[in-house]
């Protein structure tokens, strides 16, 4: 649960309170509150927290990032934020203490989603055309699998750092002063230390795709030995990669007595998924 909290102050100022379970409220707490402010970007201010509430559930309090969605024709300043963000966080001491992030983390969203999907082909909510998209995705998985090879030596030598792990258009906002434009980050409840690439694929799609230069330009300050098309590469890598952590995400729904909320998410990866299979194939 997201709310919106309206202050009684004279300037009418907002806050955000976000609910969740105490451990995905704890990883985002130390991020806003400890590893953020250390680097050279603006960040959402920490206004601290409520541990346990009578259900069990933390929640945190955090500036309010506004409604702006990012428009595409700054695709540059999106792609600055966060070459900055990945280069100058990587030599933080408290990376250590974040979840890992990398390439057996999405190979895990892989299985889980696989064993799910194929164990719940006989669920009574389920029609003929649910049953042949879980398989299809399935099969999808099963061909992710035979080129996974590819995966580890396409992001063999990055080097680890801090990232997001959820990096949409949901969750960026831009902020706008006289002569600049701030990016504004949020739900970091996936973030952690590991690969790239999965935050790469927003800027990799077609709706920010200009931004992948900008984030090279501000990145190879940092990573010199980046170059332009290994990112490009490596976007594409993430795109996947992020394709099968939804699946998982979207396979839990099928464990509930009425799956039809994770169904729709499912039936529109079938052919995303299998393209970046074939893709891994080729």
């Amino acid at each position: 649960m997201v709310c919106r909290l309206e202050m009684a102050s004279p300037r009418g100022a907002t806050l955000i309170a976000k609910r969740s379970a105490p451990a995905s409220a704890a990883l985002e707490r130390g991020i806003y509150r400890d590893l953020l402010p250390l680097l050279p970007l603006r960040s959402l201010r920490y206004h601290g927290c409520l541990e346990r509430d009578d259900q069990g559930f933390s929640w945190l309090f955090l500036e309010d990032a506004g409604d702006e969605r990012f428009p595409a024709a700054e695709a540059g300043v999106l792609g600055r934020w966060l070459g900055t963000l990945h280069g100058s966080a990587a030599s933080l001491a408290p990376l250590g203490e974040l979840p890992a992030r990398g390439v057996d983390h999405y190979f895990a969203h892989l299985t889980s989603a696989r064993q799910r999907m194929r164990s719940n082909l006989d669920h009574p909510r389920l029609g003929e055309r649910d049953r042949r998209a879980l398989r299809k995705l399935a099969s999808a998985c099963d061909a992710v699998e035979a080129g996974w090879e590819k995966v580890i030596e396409a992001t063999r030598a990055e080097r680890p750092t801090l990232v997001h792990g959820d990096l949409v258009e949901r969750n960026v906002r831009v902020r706008r002063e006289p002569g600049a434009a701030f990016v504004l980050a949020f739900d970091w409840e996936c973030a952690g230390r590991g690969l790239i690439a999965p935050d790469l694929q927003l800027i990799g799609e077609h709706r920010f795709g200009r931004g992948l230069p900008a984030y090279h330009a501000a990145v190879r300050r940092f990573w010199p030995e980046l170059d332009l098309e290994r990112l490009r590469r490596l976007a594409e890598i993430g795109h996947g990669l992020r394709l099968l952590a939804s699946v998982d995400w979207a396979s839990v729904y099928l464990d509930c007595p009425w799956p039809e909320r994770g169904l729709g998410r499912l039936h529109f990866y079938v052919e995303p998924l299998a393209r970046w299979a074939a893709g891994l194939a080729s």
